[in-house]
């Protein structure tokens, strides 16, 4: 049971790290034409 609530709450956390990958990429606003690349 402990593993499944600890995959669980990897998979958490790996989803935040991805909203926050995307959050950054939005502040840095990249030239228009790297944001093509996405």
């Amino acid at each position: 049971m402990d593993y499944i609530i600890d995959r669980g709450a990897n998979q958490v956390v790996m989803g935040e790290r991805e909203i926050a990958r995307a959050m950054l990429r939005l502040l840095e606003t990249p030239p228009a034409g790297e944001v093509v690349t996405g």
